[in-house]
């Protein structure tokens, strides 16, 4: 865990320690019923572990406690989009796809999960307004998702009709989990 040994600057160090340990955290944890109780005593224990670890860092005398909070709350939130994120796409693959049984909704699952970053790219790049990208999002993922998924599956034709596609997606961009969450990545949501 040392930041000096490899000369890192503090925020690259901190950033490093906070994403492996709550990538541990919530691969281990977040189908846990306290999970999203524990939000109130990790994020301390990380600053606290952090500014420590920092401490050997070149540039540790830069760090101000409110800019290592600021990482800490980042950190954590995009730890928590992740899993909001996974959750929301298997939720929304078994509510769609559920009753053609546990085999379908994992390759669903798996397409969708690959072809994410793909669609969050070309929406990045698309031009125009929040909307547009958030548009352009929608309209790749929906195709890039559905066509690794067809080459995954046997008869595509029975189980994609335009109106289970449709419910998908409706789920994926307003998931059940939250009121709050979607899977449509928040820099493309904020107007620029």
């Amino acid at each position: 865990l040392s930041a000096a040994e490899h000369q890192e600057d503090w925020n690259a160090a901190a950033e490093k320690f906070m994403r492996s340990s709550l990538d541990s955290f919530s691969r281990a944890c977040c189908s846990k019923p306290w999970f999203l109780d524990a939000e109130d005593l990790l994020k301390p224990i990380l600053h606290s572990v952090s500014w420590e670890l920092i401490q050997d860092c070149s540039d540790a005398s830069e760090c101000l406690p409110e800019s290592l909070q600021e990482l800490v709350e980042e950190c954590y939130g995009r730890m928590m989009d992740g899993c909001n994120f996974d959750h929301s796409v298997r939720d929304a693959v078994h509510q769609s796809f559920g009753q053609h049984g546990k085999e379908i909704e994992a390759k669903v699952v798996t397409a969708l999960l690959r072809t994410h970053e793909g669609a969050v790219k070309k929406a990045t790049e698309a031009e125009g307004s929040s909307m547009r990208k958030i548009e352009a999002f929608t309209k790749s993922w929906m195709n890039l998702g559905m066509d690794r998924a067809s080459v995954m599956l046997s008869h595509p034709e029975e189980l994609f009709s335009e109106d289970a596609i449709l419910e998908l997606f409706r789920l994926l961009l307003s998931p059940t989990i939250s009121e709050s969450y979607t899977c449509v990545p928040r820099h493309l949501r904020s107007p620029k």
